[in-house]
């Protein structure tokens, strides 16, 4: 009687099983490093949206910019720092920058950006 050869062996299903664990190992990796990315990127454009809006506030008060604080109440657990930095030209040139750091992540998440004023 002829045997007849129908299936897959054992070992043809544990290659099988072992290629497509590691595919979906690598993407499921890669969608976790795209959502901390776009998580990161919101927060970037949030903290600059609010860095900008107490820059402002601040000199329509007639504030002095190099201070620190958070930006509470939307979001307390943000502090910000602004240093000033003098560069010499034929106009001499004045660049905040502005230093955000959130205490809730471990370690201290920090955004930096620099912004002149005329």
């Amino acid at each position: 009687m002829a045997q007849m050869n129908n299936g897959f062996t054992l070992l043809e299903v544990l290659i099988a099983l072992v290629i497509l664990s590691i595919v979906a190992v690598v993407v499921v990796r890669q969608v976790g490093d795209s959502q901390q990315q776009l998580a990161d990127s919101v927060w970037q454009d949030v903290i600059l949206y609010k860095g900008r809006e107490r820059i402002i506030e601040k000199i329509k008060k007639g504030e002095e910019l190099a201070s620190s604080g958070s930006l509470a109440p939307e979001y307390p657990h943000i502090e910000w720092q602004v240093k000033t930095k003098n560069i010499s030209a034929e106009i001499p040139i004045i660049v905040y920058q502005v230093e955000f750091k959130d205490k809730n992540q471990q370690p201290p998440r920090v955004f930096l950006f620099e912004y002149i004023l005329p």
